[in-house]
């Protein structure tokens, strides 16, 4: 997680600049330097998370067609939904857990 605080001071040196030994200037920080730093909430830029999403999207397609053995046939739905949580905060899907685990 980036604080505000952090995040604004990186767009305060993302326009300054410094002098080298021979007195060129140059920007403190570059685009690509300021894109990640800034990033606010884990390790992917925008265009990161949108090409995790095209993958993500063409991963239970492809694995639904292997012929698994049924000791592991669930494996596609497993790896699909690997990042969902219980409070539906997670992603595809954003399920929710089911009535029957809620009372355990």
């Amino acid at each position: 997680m980036l604080p505000e605080d952090k995040a604004s001071m990186l767009e305060v040196l993302s326009h300054e600049t410094y002098e080298d030994m021979s007195g060129a200037k140059h920007p403190m920080l570059d685009d690509q330097e300021f894109r990640f730093l800034n990033i606010r909430k884990g390790t992917l830029d925008e265009q990161e998370r949108l090409e995790d999403g095209v993958a993500r999207d063409a991963q239970l397609p492809f694995l639904s067609k292997i012929p698994w053995t049924p000791l592991i046939a669930e494996h596609p739905e497993i790896a699909y939904g690997h990042h969902e949580k219980l409070d539906g905060s997670g992603y595809p899907r954003g399920s929710r857990r089911s009535r029957s685990l809620q009372t355990r």
